[in-house]
């Protein structure tokens, strides 16, 4: 349980504007068709568009945080850095399972050891250049994804990262964590071990199962 500060209801309407559905599929003046199959004479331009679509949503995910930042004044950045400033070893991780590590990140910063943990909130479009720059300057990186891929090393957001700093000035070494697979808990305690093991530089498995039995 925690508490929460809600918006007003009428602020958060007058900032989304009324609902107006590109289409509906119950006007028989403009019928559509729905789910019909994409065959090789317009497939390759289907998914170019769907290509193109994706490369141009961050600017606009950008710019709609903003405005959310000046109706709330809660700033919600596509990556997050906490207690990175002079940080060695940090953990890069999506979702509710920030929440513990910020607590991990606190318990150690407490003994000493300078760690931070970086939250990504957007995972497509993939924030490349932000997430290069942001990452470049660590020695080690600890990368939790709650998924695993099959027949892979790690999962997609350690791949995506290892691709994004192949070419790095200053690279970092990666390591891959596999946590919480079908809502298992993933504890304050899990953090802190993931963010130690980041800490010593070395790792034997090229994948850790966090909390596994």
């Amino acid at each position: 349980m925690e508490r929460i500060d809600v918006l007003n209801d009428q602020d958060v309407r007058d900032w989304l504007g009324p609902y107006k559905p590109n289409y509906n599929l119950l006007n028989l003046e403009h019928p559509i068709l729905v789910g019909p199959a994409a065959l090789q004479d317009y497939y390759f331009e289907f998914k170019r568009s769907q290509i193109e679509g994706m490369r141009n949503a961050l600017p606009v995910i950008k710019q709609v945080t903003q405005d959310f930042n000046q109706l709330s004044g809660r700033a919600y950045g596509i990556v997050e850095e906490y207690r990175c400033d002079d940080a060695r070893a940090v953990i890069l991780l999506m979702g509710s399972a920030c929440g513990a590590g910020r607590a991990a990140v606190d318990k150690l910063r407490h003994e000493g050891k300078k760690v931070g943990m970086v939250k990504l909130r957007v995972f497509r479009p993939l924030p490349h250049g932000l997430l290069k720059k942001t990452l470049s300057g660590f020695k080690t990186i600890g990368v939790l994804d709650r998924v695993d891929a099959v027949n892979s090393y790690g999962g997609p957001l350690y791949t995506e990262i290892t691709s994004l700093l192949y070419d790095a000035v200053e690279k970092p070494r990666v390591f891959s964590y596999v946590y919480g697979l079908g809502g298992k808990e993933f504890t304050p305690e899990d953090a802190e071990a993931v963010l130690r093991s980041v800490l010593t530089g070395k790792k034997e498995e090229l994948v850790t199962y966090v909390g596994v039995r």
